[in-house]
């Protein structure tokens, strides 16, 4: 028998981050919870001003398997080398949001937000949905 869950993403024990623009804000870690054995991500970019051209948000997972150089704690894929998850166009649609299939398995990951726009803030939020078996 199969389950799914919900599990939300946060950002600093938030819902949402208002991402300011120009920079990059990660989430908090995230965990599968056992018995997952699926995954997928749903990332949703709501502008805090009126959308304009250029304003987008690219969204990056960045995966940890563990302890990569020995020295206590998990280390998390670097921005630049991270898998692309997806970039959110809120001069297109506003909200924009899109699901994508997470890759299996994984130890936990981070979800970072880089604001490209040239001077609106943008609100991230999203969920990681899991197949339990």
């Amino acid at each position: 028998m199969t389950t799914h869950s919900g599990l939300p993403i946060t950002w600093t024990a938030a819902n949402s981050k208002s991402v300011p623009f120009g920079t990059t804000e990660a989430s908090d870690a995230i965990s599968p919870s056992a018995g997952t054995i699926a995954a997928t991500l749903q990332l949703r970019a709501k502008n805090d001003g009126a959308p304009q051209a250029g304003d987008t948000v690219t969204c990056k997972i960045r995966f940890t398997t563990g302890d990569t150089d020995g020295a206590g704690g998990d280390e998390f894929d670097t921005f630049e080398h991270a898998m692309l998850a997806v970039e959110l166009d809120t001069s297109l649609e506003d909200p924009a949001e899109r699901t994508i299939q997470i890759p299996w398995p994984w130890k936990g990951a981070i979800v970072s937000a880089r604001n490209n726009s040239a001077g609106r803030n943008i609100t991230v939020s999203g969920i990681v949905y899991e197949l339990k078996s």
